[in-house]
């Protein structure tokens, strides 16, 4: 059976771009796994995430790639143009910050664990010791891993090993109430200086 590659991705309030992705495996097509995923991502941002992420923070879509067995690399793609926006009242946190969805599977290894980053959610969901609140996190995590389980009966979610082009069956998911940081640049924010003479 292939191994697929998801994607779900958006534009951040400054502009830069956020993606987020998880792997499956199926004996469906590319087309059929693709509508499950999109199926997921609106299924999960509609009915829980927008209404915890600012006005600002949006989802527009979606791809899907099926990957060659031999190399890993795609072979075939499907977009999707979705239209998820938040709907929060509270404040924007640095586009830095992340929601980490652990992927888990039965492998008790580092190879056994998978991370999705998310964009955070408004202010209005942070505690004053800076974490996220736990029953939002609670929440977070029912919505996704039900919202899995539906997709689960199209592609079975692995986290993929690149080295062996396996895949290791997500029994799982966890959110943490520790904002996550997603390790990329901005590279499409323009920064703006101050500069001080010394």
């Amino acid at each position: 059976m292939p191994y697929f590659r998801h994607r779900v991705t958006g534009p951040n309030p400054g502009g830069d771009v956020w993606v987020s992705t998880m792997h499956s495996n199926s004996a469906n097509t590319l087309a059929a796994v693709h509508t499950a995923w999109t199926a997921f991502i609106n299924t999960f941002f509609n009915g829980t995430y927008n209404a915890l992420m600012p006005n600002e923070q949006s989802a527009t879509g979606t791809v899907t790639d099926q990957l060659d067995p031999l190399t890993g690399k795609n072979t075939a793609q499907a977009n999707s143009v979705i239209a998820q926006v938040g709907t929060g009242a509270g404040g924007t946190v640095s586009q830095r910050t992340s929601l980490v969805v652990s992927l888990v599977t039965a492998l008790p290894t580092r190879a056994g664990r998978g991370r999705m980053y998310l964009p955070p959610p408004d202010a209005g969901h942070f505690t004053a010791n800076g974490q996220f609140d736990g029953a939002m996190a609670a929440t977070i995590s029912a919505a996704f891993g039900a919202a899995l389980t539906t997709f689960k009966a199209t592609a079975q979610p692995v986290v993929f090993h690149r080295n062996t082009l396996t895949g290791t069956n997500i029994t799982a998911v966890k959110i943490g109430v520790i904002p996550g940081t997603q390790r990329r640049r901005t590279n499409k924010d323009l920064n703006t200086y101050t500069s001080t003479n010394i």
